[in-house]
């Protein structure tokens, strides 16, 4: 079939600008608009866009009264990329291009710029840095995000690195800051708890909001840094003092600037729509005598699937996933839907949900209860024995969930009789479609999960580490088969879509981390495509053994992250060539927007030219705008679990627990407990002995005893200390560990 090559109006306008960039002299803004067909009024919007997004600049050569010409950054030499401050005045800016090198900023030409803002710089010239502080080893340093955790191959000989200057502020990143207050004089300054932000905040006597001595308190910033000058801001929250068990969860929300209300007019626009009218029910197939089951997390509330299974005459299977209607609710352009696409994703905290669609939608007439009447979109389709689809299709249907499940009853077998045969069943085509997918050549990381269980009294009760069972599993194989068949058949129709998409290795980042798969005896094929399966087949070689999760993180952070495009890129991690977000349409807004293009092509079929280049403009925009709030979601919730981690470790120092190296580098090793959480074991620590890094070994060696710490070794830590506002955890060896120690003279 012939790809059709279909965009939007406003991505014609920005090709046209961009030819007309590239025939010769840059034009003013009037030659510009005089030699484009499309008029002022479409043009202006699209300029005002590329300028925004810094892909587009206006530049006066020479200054003085010369007109403004519009230029691409590349054509000055900019690249555009983001701030990474070091927290001690320089920073480094990294580029759009995953694959590009990074570049030193001096203090002195980063013009204002903080910590993860949008920029565009210049490369000057090269300048030689003989300390490891300001001298970034690789293109992405995972050095600095890990605090140095052991499987990084930091290069010490002295290296000439690129440096730069800001030549543009494209997107301010610290409009609201959290800190910590403390008076000074008449004045207050506040420490950011964002430590790569560097410099205090000075807060006026009149824009203290009264905040006392150390309190954690919320900053507009009002002037942004200039030369020599601090930034300046005003408290516009208090939020408490870091010993209220609940702060650390709030200063994450604020931090993240993420929206915990949702407004008077979309909770009323939310509670009347949850309504199940008879009329609603008309022309869809009637599923409601069948025996589907919902089966998720005990503490669950947005139930947006379920599923059933039989088997044809010929013997194949026959799954239904069913999935909440959640387009038939929330109709676009409403305000409802507004919050829906800015929020794009559920956040999901030890202690709470912020969820995209209010409790009305979520937890109430969108969310699949059992014995109750729901509206759904079913994918039903034939597997067979092979598990390959061999006939699909897709219908709005009424359901009636028989049994609400939870993967603990699953996982332990305590489930009602009656659903015993059902359960081997959904057994059975688990493992088939699971061996489909491996000898297909989908990779497995298999990292467990860390379960943050809370008590009634807001404090942490328990931490658990909770690997995959055979419900999860179920469940898991039940949804991969459903995207992946809803993707397939709608890039078949060459209908504006969204796509899951998961390219493989980013820029050289394989060849970055060869040596350390070297070193351990693992190899990678340089300068040829890597496939899938062959990840998938040295993972399974390093399983079981001391350095499985080093190999394990090592390879999926030279990956590139998943992420949404309208592209049909592929998934390179589940080895398929079409993917979609599907099955949650209450927590992702992709789900959401797909279900509308795929509720209109059963109604009408097709749709017109016009409406296909519209909803493809839009699909590009919900591509970009949810990948970015997945991201910042994800990192939101690690913050969170490593916050709830630093609680429950505050209230045991001193007491002793078993663990594991998973880690090590020059200044330490890092140990993960039974219980997941982590933390550094600092060589400072190490008192029997004086220690060194062996590079090739990954291992700390003492000098006079020959002792040894290597990856994979168990060992027993005592809880030295946690630093709740940084969120980290110092272990020291328990006695036992220690050895004899050194007397001094």
């Amino acid at each position: 079939m012939k790809v059709l090559k279909v965009i939007s109006d406003k991505n014609i306008i920005e090709e046209d600008i961009f030819a007309l960039l590239s025939e010769g002299r840059p034009p003013s803004k009037r030659e510009l608009l005089s030699k484009l067909v499309w008029p002022a009024e479409e043009v202006e919007p699209v300029l005002v866009r590329l300028l925004a997004e810094g892909k587009l600049v206006w530049h006066r050569e020479g200054g003085g009264r010369k007109q403004s010409r519009l230029l691409t950054p590349g054509q000055l030499g900019w690249y555009k990329g983001r701030i990474q401050g070091s927290g001690k005045g320089y920073a480094f800016f990294i580029p759009e291009d995953e694959g590009a090198s990074d570049i030193f900023l001096s203090a002195s030409l980063l013009h204002g710029a903080m910590h993860n803002d949008i920029v565009l710089i210049e490369v000057g010239g090269k300048r030689p840095e003989a300390g490891r502080e300001a001298f970034r080893g690789t293109k992405n340093d995972y050095r600095q995000k890990q605090r140095g955790k052991g499987g990084r191959n930091i290069k010490s000989a002295v290296q000439e690195r690129p440096s730069g200057e800001v030549r543009q502020i494209i997107h301010r990143a610290n409009r609201r800051v959290v800190g910590t207050y403390q008076k000074s004089g008449k004045c207050g300054l506040v420490t950011p708890d964002q430590k790569r932000l560097g410099s205090v905040i000075t807060i006026g006597p009149r824009d203290n909001l009264r905040a006392g001595n150390g309190q954690k308190v919320v900053v507009e910033i009002i002037a942004w840094p200039k030369e020599d000058l601090p930034p300046q801001g005003k408290v516009i929250e208090i939020l408490g003092r870091i010993s209220d068990p609940n702060l650390d969860i709030l200063t994450i929300i604020r931090h993240y600037d993420l929206a915990e209300e949702f407004t008077p007019a979309v909770i009323a626009e939310a509670q009347a729509a949850a309504h199940l009218t008879e009329e609603d029910k008309k022309g869809r197939e009637d599923w409601r005598d069948q025996l589907l089951v919902t089966m998720d997390g005990a503490d669950a509330r947005d139930l947006d699937d379920a599923v059933s299974l039989s088997r044809t005459d010929t013997g194949n299977w026959l799954l239904g996933v069913h999935i909440a209607d959640v387009a038939h609710y929330v109709r676009p352009g409403t305000l409802l839907d507004k919050e829906a696409k800015e929020r794009a994703t559920s956040i999901y905290f030890p202690d709470r949900v912020l969820p995209m669609l209010p409790p009305a939608l979520s937890n109430g007439i969108c969310s699949l209860n059992a014995a109750e009447d729901r509206l759904a979109l079913s994918c039903i389709m034939e597997i067979d024995q092979e598990g390959r689809v061999v006939r699909h299709r897709i219908a709005e249907t009424i359901i009636k969930v028989s049994y609400r499940l939870t993967y603990q009853e699953v996982n332990e077998g305590n489930t009602p009789e009656q659903l015993q045969s059902l359960l081997e069943n959904y057994g059975k085509l688990m493992l088939i479609l699971r061996d489909r997918r491996f000898a297909d050549g989908a990779i497995d990381f298999n990292f467990g999960e860390t379960k943050v269980i809370m008590g009634e009294n807001g404090q942490v009760e328990q931490i658990e580490k909770r690997e995959q069972g055979f419900g999860e599993r179920i469940i898991e194989e039940m949804m991969i088969i459903a995207n992946r068949t809803v993707a397939t058949e709608y890039y078949s129709r060459q209908a504006p879509f969204l796509y899951r998409v998961h390219e493989a290795f980013r820029g050289d980042k394989l060849a970055e981390i060869e040596p350390i798969l070297r070193r351990f005896g693992y190899y990678l094929p340089q300068g040829e495509r890597i496939s899938s399966a062959r990840v998938q087949r040295l993972l399974e070689k390093a399983a079981g053994q001391p350095q499985e999760t080093l190999i394990s993180v090592l390879l999926l952070r030279a990956m590139s992250h998943a992420c949404y495009d309208q592209r049909p890129l592929g998934h390179f991690a589940l080895a398929m060539p079409y993917y979609s977000h599907f099955t949650s349409p209450i927590r992702r807004y992709p789900d959401l927007a797909i279900h509308r293009v795929i509720k209109t092509y059963l109604r009408l079929g097709s749709l017109k030219e016009e409406t296909a280049r519209r909803w493809t403009g839009e699909m590009t925009d919900i591509a970009r705008h949810s990948s970015a709030r997945e991201r910042l979601a994800e990192e939101a919730e690690r913050e969170a679990v490593k916050a709830k981690c630093c609680q429950y470790l505050s209230r045991r120092i001193g007491e002793e627990f078993s663990g594991r190296i998973t880690g090590v580098n020059s200044y330490g090793f890092y140990v993960e407990l039974e219980n997941s959480i982590e933390g550094l074991v600092h060589a400072r620590r190490l008192e029997d002995d004086y220690y060194h890094f062996n590079e090739e070994e990954f291992t700390l060696v003492g000098r006079r005893s020959g002792k040894t710490f290597a990856l994979g070794d168990e060992v027993r830590v005592v809880v030295a200390a946690v630093d709740l506002e940084q969120r980290l955890i110092d272990f020291s060896l328990a006695d036992e560990e220690k050895g004899e120690e050194i007397r001094l003279f």
